[in-house]
């Protein structure tokens, strides 16, 4: 059975259900931001449409010491009490805030010992509400109860070299995307794709369980030094729950979802026309590349790969997953270079089908069974979180 979905002129959908435990049709809900004014609030739709826009609430940037506001996000997580955690790497901190955008505090600073960080480079909340955070300079994994107090720091295995967690159950135990390259290429100034795997990990054992494979990703390895992360180019993207894993690739027609154990449980087929890249697209994927970049010398030497690089002949068909574990929920953002982004949020349940579109320069970075918390970068590197809260 295919379901159009797109009421909008610049994207046009079809989504062939695979599997029949997926309902029958898809409920037309549509969120429509025309314009985000201080981060603040959202201004309406002049289309003629009976939308439902969803409140927004600022997080209080200001309250955060020792400075105001954010300088690096890196990620951020809801806890099953409907707070919220939020990794800064330009303070080394985790910003705590309630389920409304309160600022309750933060835990962690610069620095060695336990609870500090001199590179924080990713968070994920475990179901049984603890934290863990990754510094990847000391290499160590700090671990944070619900409350925002240290417990413990372990090293995870140096025989495995992981790329980023995607759920845990608990603390000893996580399942990780392993995508970056193993190895250099024989040929270098080319692109190279190299396989990808969602892995089951327990950090306290030397082994480890493959539990799906995909395609790849793809690298641009520059002629004398150095590689990234191909802007526009085939990237393996995969989120999990501790209900399932949904997992895919940017320019395949597949979406495929996973029980923890890793077996089958849906397919979604994306349909979708795929656009010749444009040099338009091109130096705008550039620039978004290197805005994820805040040390300065990380800057100019992924700057200088680019340079070199050749772009991708095709745009991708979706290039973000995220996965509500609260509701087993699946949120996909389709690619787009227009000014909006849309993001469609898949659930067996047809009640569960939601469609929304956001500025294209908010990224959405966690999402709750009520509330998604969009980062929002200025061109002067300012950065501000916004709570959307959907509405019923």
């Amino acid at each position: 059975m295919s379901v159009y979905i797109g009421s909008f002129p610049t994207i046009a959908l079809f989504l062939t259900i695979t599997a029949g435990t997926w309902a029958s049709n898809f409920v037309r809900f549509a969120y429509h931001i025309s314009a985000l004014f201080a981060g603040v609030y959202l201004a309406s739709s002049a289309v003629a449409q009976n939308n439902i826009l969803p409140v927004s609430v600022q997080l209080n940037a200001a309250a955060i010491q020792p400075e105001r506001g954010f300088s690096g996000v890196i990620g951020a997580a809801f806890l099953p009490d409907g707070h919220i955690v939020v990794g800064d790497a330009g303070k080394s901190a985790i910003h705590r805030f309630d389920a409304n955008g309160k600022y309750l505090g933060s835990v962690g600073r610069r620095g060695k010992g336990p609870g500090e960080f001199e590179d924080l480079n990713w968070l994920v909340s475990c179901s049984d509400g603890s934290v863990l955070a990754f510094d990847a300079s000391l290499y160590r994994i700090n671990v944070f109860d619900q409350r925002g107090v240290f417990k413990t720091s372990f090293v995870p295995p140096t025989w495995f070299q992981f790329d980023s967690v995607l759920s845990c159950d608990e603390p000893r135990t996580a399942v990780l995307l392993q995508k970056n390259p193993r190895a250099k290429p024989a040929q270098r100034g080319r692109s190279v794709i190299y396989p990808a795997a969602i892995v089951k990990i327990k950090w306290a054992e030397k082994g480890l369980d493959t539990l799906i494979t995909l395609s790849g990703s793809e690298f641009f390895f520059a002629k004398v030094r150095g590689y990234v992360d191909l802007p526009l180019g085939q990237r393996a993207i995969a989120a999990a729950s501790g209900g399932y894993i949904a997992a895919g690739v940017s320019n395949e027609t597949a979406l495929l979802f996973f029980r923890p154990n890793g077996k089958p449980a849906d397919t979604l087929t994306i349909n979708g026309l795929r656009k010749r890249t444009s040099a338009i697209d091109w130096q705008k994927a550039k620039i978004d590349r290197l805005k994820l970049l805040h040390e300065k010398g990380a800057y100019e030497r992924v700057r200088q790969v680019l340079e070199e690089a050749e772009p991708p002949t095709t745009l991708p068909l979706f290039d973000a997953i995220f996965v509500d574990r609260f509701t087993a929920s699946a949120w996909i953002r389709l690619f787009t270079n227009s000014q909006r982004a849309e993001w469609i949020r898949l659930n067996p349940s047809a009640s569960g089908r939601k469609r929304f579109l956001l500025p294209e320069n908010v990224e959405v970075i966690a999402v709750s069974a009520e509330k998604l918390l969009g980062l929002q970068r200025s061109e002067d590197g300012n950065e501000q979180l916004i709570l959307f809260t959907f509405t019923r």
